[in-house]
């Protein structure tokens, strides 16, 4: 989840890693967009095309001047309209508008713990450490695991391989938004 904070020019991303939530902060990007001429209808809207690199990804945003708000989806905003539908160029990630509705607040309040605030250098360490010991909290007992086969009988896991599976699928799926910002792991 993506909070913009346009008043103090910020933004803040939740994120959950094991138990913890984690509220990283940075200042607001002010984007280049380079807006085209082209045009085309997506559902009601008369949408107008913009091009942006941001981070490491080429993006194409088709947004509307037909609703009078220069936001978008994640962290994207400074169109002159509302952006409607967005992808990068290589169709890793792609936003669709579902719906808007005004609602007055927001409401965090569905996550069950205070977040910890950080910084992106910081959540950078925290992964880092995630991939360096993925099963830390279960070996000192912090969280209480049962393992199980397919019979019921319970055993004790081989963390080592374990470990190892994880490391590997975590630097399978180092495809993050913000390419620039890829976890560079051993």
């Amino acid at each position: 989840m993506v909070i913009k904070d346009y008043r103090q020019k910020k933004i803040y991303r939740f994120t959950v890693l094991l138990r913890d939530l984690y509220r990283i902060s940075e200042k607001s990007t002010s984007f280049k967009w380079e807006i085209t001429k082209d045009t085309k209808k997506i559902g009601d809207y008369t949408c107008q095309k913009a091009m942006l690199l941001y981070s490491g990804r080429t993006w194409e945003a088709w947004f509307t001047t037909d609703i009078a708000l220069q936001n978008g989806p994640y962290v994207f905003d400074g169109l002159p309209g509302l952006i409607v539908s967005m992808k990068d160029t290589k169709n890793n990630y792609e936003f669709l508008l579902a719906a808007i509705r005004k609602d007055k607040s927001i409401d965090i309040a569905y996550f069950s713990t205070k977040p910890l605030d950080i910084n992106r250098k910081q959540w950078v360490k925290v992964q880092q450490d995630y991939y360096n010991d993925p099963y830390r909290e279960m070996k000192s007992g912090n969280v209480k695991a049962v393992w199980q086969d397919a019979n019921g009988k319970r055993f004790v896991p081989n963390y080592k391989e374990l470990t190892k599976t994880e490391q590997q699928y975590m630097k399978k799926h180092n495809n993050p938004i913000e390419l620039a910002d890829a976890i560079q792991y051993p």
